[in-house]
Formats: C-alpha cells, structure tokens, sequence
C-alpha cells in the first residue's frame, strides 16, 4: 500500500500513470484468477472421472465380477432381488437319488459258511432269502487294440486269389478310433483342458501316453468335418424370431481380437475377428440378412442394420443406473432401476396381469422420471487448457439421451412375448470363451482360435438340444454328422 503522504506529493500526470498500472495489475490478477478457477473445475472434473472409474465394479458395469480382486463384496447384491423361496429344491421338484438297478452287471453272492449259534457247516442248506445292495463304480479303464486283418483266398474253380477289405476308417497300420479322438476334442475345447494335462490324464486313466500332434489331428479333423452343421446353425438363426448378439475381446497371437456370438435358446454361432463393428458383422453375415428382433448392449454398429427390429439389454441399464446413482447422487436414476425391475417382474408373471392398460402405465411412468431427469442432471466438466477436438460430456449425460432415444427398444421386452429383458444368455455363452483365455492366457495361432470357435458353436448348440456330447462328436469321426434340429441315432 502507498503511504498517503506520498500520495499527495505527486502530481496529477504521476497519479494517473499510477492508477492505470494498478489497474493494469488487477485486470492480470482477475485474468488469472478466473484461468486458475477453469484449471481447478477441469481438475476436479478429471479427480471425479478417475474416481468414477475406479469405482466401477461387476456391479455397476459391465466388468467380470472376477475383475473385484480383495475388494468383492461378501455378499453380492444381484438384480434379481431376493425370490422369497427357501433355498434347495422348491414344491413339486423331482430329486435326484442314487437308486438300485434290476439289471447289475454281475452279482457277487455272499454265503455264510457255518452256523453263528452251533457252528455248523451250512454246505448245502437252502436259501431262504436275500438282501441286496450295490455299488455304482468305474470298470478297470484301458485301450482296447482291434486288429483287423484282411485275408486273401484262393478261388477253387479259377484259382484267382481274392482279397477281402478293410472297413471304413481303417486307413493306416497303426491309428486311434473315432471313441479316443472324441474324447480328446470333448476334453479340449469343451472341458478347456490343455494338451499337456490331456496327456497326463490319458496316462493316469489309461496308462496310454498321447503325443500332442495326435491330439491337435484330431482337433484338426473334427474342426473340418463341420461345415455341413455350422452352415444350417448360421441358417437357423437368420430364421430365428428372436437373437441375442454380443462380442467380447480376446488374445490372438498376442494381439486384440474380438469374439462375436449370435445365439438363441437352441442354438449357438461363434466367430473370432480383427474388428468389433460393421466390417465383423457384415463378414459372419447374419445381420445383413437378418428381419427378426437382434437384442444386443447398444453398440452402435448393430443399428446399422435396419432390416431388423433392436432390443437392448436392460442388465447393462440396471448396472449403470446404479453407478449414476451411487456415484452421481441422481435420483432419477434410482428410480428408473424401480421401474425396469418393475416391468421385469410383471413380465415374469410375478404380479398382476400385464395388460395393455398397465404396460401403457408403465411407459408414461418412464416417460415422467426421464422427463424429471433432464433438470437434475449436471453440467458438462470444462475443458482442460489446451483441449482439442470434441468436448467431453458428464456420464450421465451420455445415458440419459440414450435412454430417451431408444426407448422402443429399452421397453420391447414388454410388448413381445420372445424378447427378454436382457441379453445375459450372450454373456453366458461367451463365459467359456473367457475361461480359456484364462486358462491359455492367449490363442497363439490364429488357426488355432478359429478352430475353436467352429467346435465350440457345435458343442455348444448340441449340448443347448439336449444332445450328448461325446456323442455328438463321435458322429463326426464316424462320418454321420449330427444336424441340428434333429435327433442323434445311437448305435
């Protein structure tokens, strides 16, 4: 501060340099006062998103609950909500218990041999009754080695000698049967067993070590033979009313590559690709053809397809709701989670009669809490100095028009009987796709991820029609391929 008698010493030219520099001072000061308060807000904005994310868990997003580490809830706390049933089997459940057999595979008698009151020999004396019990156990396992052997005769009357022939598949002096080369793809890529454990068990079980060449020809084989079946699953699904799609993405040589699956209730298609999007899509060729109602996540690639109606997962809407509302304190997205939960148990049959006047209720009950919604929402964080390009929105603005957009879609599962309320069953069928990643940690050949894929669309769509198997796949070494959508003739 300037001393006031100093002040009135100078004159009136100094006086006035002197407030045009304290003002030139102060408009600096102000300047970077309201730069530092931006830089601060951006700060803040960049402090809230990185609390956001590491608050994101399997219960707020779409992340693997596996994924949790120390931190996994005792208890998790599932969307469902408690069902009100006491745990085990419920009313009218038919158990399962382990029950005799009329025909055992032998009978082993035991005779007592001398009298427990006076001792005497009881060689000879009457059975008067009998007392049964069995044991359910595994045979003595081993290879059995069928050698064929072709003869030669000679005829009798033109002395030509004749000779006879080796069945079908019999190919090589020394190779492995349909049964073994079944059970070593059964093991492989429907068990997820690696090669090396696969050889250990054979030697274990069998005491028949396999090479691994012997295990990946049959895998190789058996991949081959499939071109016939995954063609009428690729068919059957165009056809299908209803489809769930999903990907997910995996490691292929060490590189990001993503796992796509169409599937119903019946039926499964798998197929690994460089891309996520369109380009994927358009190459497994089911979307481009498709005119029933695909339910998906909401990647936007799948609405590029306008030739079928869209359903979106409303899992993913309940888990990121609960995120915005417990990280964002928005409580219009707590109660859309009541409304969606809601419709969902009504859909159930858990209430009264979905009738139409209901579901209408229930749309405008949508419509309010959005409605409501748009004036809690908070405003976009500022940009950061030096920004470039487009301005990044709060969280809860990027679903909150998406819910307003796609409400058709969010809500079809209220007017069509076949549509579901989420897209779960896609998760579920690309689970085993995960656990082999965690088992291999990566698919060290490309062939090799391919290979995978077809067996798996196979196993998975056999085992979803209540096919066996090890059947299944013995069907192909046989060379009577199981089709799906018919009944497998054992022998």
């Amino acid at each position: 501060m300037i001393p006031l008698p100093l002040l009135e010493s100078l004159g009136s030219e100094q006086k006035d340099a002197l407030i045009r520099e304290l003002y030139a001072l102060v408009c600096r000061q102000a300047a970077r006062i309201v730069e530092l308060e931006a830089e601060v807000q951006a700060l803040q904005g960049q402090v809230q998103a990185l609390r956001a994310q590491l608050a994101k868990d399997s219960r707020t997003s779409s992340k693997p609950p596996s994924s949790d580490g120390l931190k996994k809830r005792p208890r998790p706390q599932s969307e469902r909500g408690p069902s009100g049933r006491c745990p085990g089997g419920q009313k009218g459940h038919r158990g399962q218990t382990l029950e005799q057999t009329d025909r055992p595979d032998r009978i082993i008698y035991h005779r007592p041999e001398c009298c427990l009151s006076c001792g005497q020999s009881l060689v000879g004396a009457p059975v008067i009754n009998e007392c049964r019990r069995q044991v359910f156990d595994l045979p003595p396992q081993a290879l059995e080695v069928t050698e064929h052997r072709v003869q030669v005769v000679c005829c009798r009357h033109c002395q030509r000698c004749n000779a006879g022939a080796f069945p079908p598949g019999v190919e090589r002096p020394v190779q492995y049967g349909e049964r073994l080369k079944a059970l070593a793809v059964y093991l492989k890529d429907y068990q997820l067993l690696p090669y090396e454990r696969q050889r250990e068990l054979f030697e274990d079980i069998f005491g028949h070590r396999l090479s691994v060449a012997s295990l990946l020809k049959a895998e190789q084989a058996c991949a081959a033979e499939l071109t016939e079946p995954l063609a009428a699953i690729h068919q059957q699904l165009v056809d299908a009313p209803v489809v769930g799609f999903d990907e997910t993405g995996v490691r292929v040589e060490g590189k990001l590559q993503w796992w796509h699956t169409a599937r119903t209730e019946q039926l499964t298609a798998y197929q690994v690709h460089a891309k996520r999007g369109a380009e994927a899509l358009d190459e497994i060729g089911i979307l481009p053809s498709y005119r029933g109602v695909a339910v998906h996540d909401g990647l936007s690639s799948y609405f590029g397809y306008q030739g079928c109606a869209h359903a979106l997962c409303n899992a993913h809407h309940l888990r990121e709701l609960r995120f915005i509302q417990e990280q964002y304190g928005q409580a219009w997205a707590g109660e859309l989670r009541v409304c969606l939960r809601l419709a969902h148990r009504l859909k159930q049959g858990r209430g009264p009669p979905l009738t139409d006047t209901l579901k209408a209720r229930i749309e405008q009950w949508y419509d309010q809490i959005l409605a409501a919604g748009e004036a809690e929402l908070p405003a976009d964080p500022p940009c950061p100095p030096g920004h470039r390009g487009r301005r990044r929105q709060h969280p809860t603005r990027n679903r909150h028009p998406r819910l307003c957009r796609y409400k058709a879609e969010t809500l079809r599962f209220l007017y069509d009987e076949q549509v579901p309320f989420d897209n779960n069953g896609a998760e579920r069928d690309l689970r085993m796709i995960k656990t082999q990643q965690k088992v291999s940690g990566t698919f060290r050949r490309w062939n090799g991820a391919q290979r995978f894929a077809r067996i798996r669309s196979y196993i998975s769509t056999a085992r979803k029609q209540g096919q066996r198997v090890l059947e299944v796949l013995r069907s192909v070494f046989i060379g009577r391929l199981w089709m799906p959508g018919t009944e497998l003739v054992a022998e």
